[in-house]
């Protein structure tokens, strides 16, 4: 029997019946569906290993359609000071909602490891949440392929936007007159340097997390934004 490994956070664990259960797990690979065999549940020696927010290092086989796990080598649970930490366990519950309706889906590398990233950067003590949140739902956009428009605007095409006009529903920031007759929020040109900021650097996003209060009052923009455009939202 061939065996592959792999490394993740289990995000929920399900019954298939009273002695069969379907995990899933997110990873740098993407997020996957396994199966957990019989006597895994009522084995002492797997008991409490995967559960949702535990770390684990496993083994498992592929029998026709099936991810069967055969074994678990090393497994940690979820860093305390993200528990502990409001702010933190809401940003984590978040990210793993997201990352839940990519469910069997193969992820770019990017994608991939931005949870792990983010994951590692809530573990930190000191860490700015608010910021940390910001950050990420620039790059996820960015690496989902749905980052907003910035150079045209997003209905009419013309390439004179005006930075003041972003439109959550309709792509990303809109010319004058395309606001007459659409629905908008005021950003300021904050906004806008930010995420021309992430298109030329996105691997020095997240550890720019100290945004001051003038771009942070624009994540509930992102926020929305990201609602219209990647089914299941924030």
């Amino acid at each position: 029997m061939d065996l592959l490994s792999a490394k993740g956070l289990v995000i929920s664990r399900n019954p298939v019946n009273e002695v069969d259960a379907m995990i899933r797990v997110i990873s740098r690979q993407g997020v996957t569906g396994f199966f957990l065999p019989r006597g895994f549940l009522a084995s002492s020696r797997f008991l409490g290993i995967f559960q949702p927010l535990h770390w684990v290092d496993f083994l498992f086989s592929k029998r026709l359609d099936l991810r069967v796990i055969y074994d678990y080598t090393e497994y940690k649970k979820c860093d305390p000071g993200i528990l502990d930490n409001a702010e933190a366990r809401e940003l984590l519950f978040d990210l793993v909602r997201t990352y839940s309706r990519l469910q069997d889906a193969k992820l770019p590398d990017d994608l991939g490891g931005l949870f792990t990233d983010v994951y590692d950067n809530l573990a930190k003590q000191g860490q700015n949440i608010r910021g940390l949140r910001l950050s990420f739902l620039m790059l996820f956009l960015l690496y989902e392929g749905i980052f907003p428009a910035l150079k045209r605007c997003a209905i009419c095409g013309r390439t004179h936007i005006d930075t003041n006009y972003f439109s959550p529903q309709n792509g990303g920031y809109i010319c004058k007159e395309c606001s007459i007759e659409n629905q908008y929020s005021h950003t300021g040109k904050i906004l806008w340097k930010a995420l021309n900021y992430t298109l030329k650097n996105p691997e020095g996003i997240l550890e720019k997390s100290n945004w001051n209060d003038d771009i942070l009052r624009y994540t509930k923009v992102l926020t929305k934004y990201l609602n219209y455009h990647f089914i299941g939202g924030l």
